[in-house]
């Protein structure tokens, strides 16, 4: 009878096993993507972009935008509230993510395949001088618990599961493309400071001529008639036009 006695008890407690063990180990599933040698097309380099590069070495240029879907499934009986949350630098390039917030119901969305679709969109940036970097980080899905969705009379308990994830720009096809776009921008640059030094330079030039006609102007001996309003060579003393004496100037002044 102790036997008979000790197996039962013995096959109570492992019958009452897998409901505690469920029970400790809800929460939600994620379909991990990996992305690795991601291209991310940079927008075409400019003349403004090479001007910045040269003022801040540290600055970024924006590129394409990168969208991301993931599946937040629920291999457990409970609905769980989920989310996605994302980690590190890829953190920082995060513009968009669509749900925000989902409920996760073990009835509809049990398996991987039949998880509930969450995107999430990134602006893809890269620092001068074009070099390929890579952007580390990880994608968590964050679950949580609550009475209204099935549990207990306690607070919402949660959890979360984690992927890892980077983006790499600018491969060594994309830098390629890049630093031939630079070098287009940089003779450019050229062409313009060229042109500039040369306008400067024809100004100071007009200048300086205009400058030296003018004391030229200023120190020179005319013969002038004061009733015509004309100019004639310093020899003739009467002008031809209205027979008037004619009067010598110099910068301004009769002499």
């Amino acid at each position: 009878m102790r036997k008979i006695a000790i197996a039962l008890i013995v096959g109570l407690v492992l019958a009452s096993m897998p409901s505690a063990l469920a029970a400790d180990y809800v929460g939600v599933g994620i379909q991990c993507r990996t992305y690795g040698e991601t291209i991310a097309k940079v927008k075409d380099i400019t003349l403004g972009d090479v001007m910045r590069e040269i003022m801040d070495g540290d600055a970024e240029i924006e590129g394409d935008i990168k969208c991301i879907t993931y599946n937040v499934y629920n291999p457990f009986d409970v609905k769980l509230s989920s989310s996605l949350e994302f980690s590190g630098e890829v953190k920082d390039l995060l513009i968009s993510l669509e749900p925000e917030s989902v409920v996760v119901d073990p009835e509809i969305h049990k398996m991987p395949h039949e998880g509930i679709p969450i995107r999430a969109c990134f602006r893809i940036k890269t620092k001068y001088p074009y070099t390929p970097y890579r952007y580390t980080g990880s994608t968590m899905a964050v679950w949580s618990m609550s009475q209204g969705l099935g549990g207990g009379a306690g607070s919402a308990t949660g959890g979360s599961v984690e992927c890892p994830l980077y983006l790499q720009v600018n491969t060594n096809a994309g830098q390629e493309v890049m630093l031939r776009q630079r070098g287009e921008a940089l003779f450019k640059l050229q062409v313009v400071i060229v042109v500039v030094i040369a306008v400067i330079v024809l100004l100071v030039v007009l200048a300086m001529y205009k400058r030296k006609k003018r004391k030229e102007w200023e120190t020179k001996l005319r013969n002038v008639c004061v009733t015509c309003k004309k100019q004639y060579p310093l020899n003739l003393k009467h002008c031809p036009k209205c027979g008037g004496k004619l009067r010598k100037f110099k910068a301004g002044k009769e002499v």
